[in-house]
This record gives structure tokens, C-alpha cells and sequence, in this order.
């Protein structure tokens, strides 16, 4: 979903690069890498639109949600979508925050993506691509 509800994911392969953020509100870590990811996100695209992103929220209730995404510039999957326990299992995710970065055919470039950020900073965009 975007700011504005639903929309179409196709878009998504025309994309460089898209990443999966696994993130909640209740998480400290995941609370002080978003900024961070924010500034990552906006610094990325300022001339073209090359990256997206896509939170899966971990978030207990809708309120906390919204509130954790509102200063979120990328897109969601609704807290409670089936998806996010899929997304959950097929990348195997046991711990927040987690960055998965994906080519624009699905494949996984890094699994890693939230220690590229905070160690190469914008470098690490290039990297992926």
C-alpha cells in the first residue's frame, strides 16, 4: 500500500532495486535505523527513482503502525495482509530490523542490507546494483 491505500506492484520491476524492510515501532534498533534508512532512501532517488522500498511491519495494533509508518517515504503491506507471515518464513527472518535487497527479477542481493547502510552509506546502493 502507499500513503494513499492500495496500488499495483508492477511498477516494482522497473524499479533497480526494491527492499524488504522488516521493522515495528516497539523496536529500538529498528526505531534508530529508520531515520537512517529515511535519509538512505531520499539520498537514492533525489535525481531518478532507482530504489524502493517496502516495509513489513511487525506492529502489534493498526494505531502503531501508522504512526511508526507515517514519516516512512515508501511503500507497506497493511499490518494483519497474510503476506507478511509468508514473507516472514521465505526469508526466514528470526530477528528486526532486516533489510532484504532484491534485483528487480526477485533475486536476492543481499540479505545484509541494513549493516551495508549503516557502514557504506549511499555506496551501498551501488554495490547492489
Amino acid at each position: 500500500m502507499g500513503k494513499n491505500g492500495l496500488l499495483d506492484v508492477s511498477p516494482l520491476k522497473t524499479n533497480k532495486v526494491t527492499c524488504l524492510y522488516f521493522s515495528a515501532s516497539f523496536c529500538p534498533p529498528c526505531q534508530a535505523f529508520t531515520p537512517l534508512l529515511i535519509d538512505f532512501y531520499n539520498e537514492v532517488n533525489s535525481e531518478d527513482k532507482v530504489l524502493e522500498i517496502i516495509l513489513i511491519p511487525f506492529d502489534k495494533s493498526e494505531e502503531d503502525f501508522k504512526n511508526y509508518y507515517k514519516p516512512m517515504p515508501w511503500l507497506a503491506i497493511a499490518l494483519g495482509d497474510d503476506r507478511i507471515a509468508k514473507f516472514i518464513q521465505y526469508f526466514k527472518i528470526n530477528k528486526i530490523p532486516k533489510l532484504i535487497v532484491l534485483k528487480s527479477n526477485g533475486e536476492v542481493i543481499s540479505s545484509g542490507g541494513r549493516m551495508e547502510v549503516i557502514s557504506d552509506g549511499e555506496e551501498a546502493f551501488t554495490k547492489w546494483r
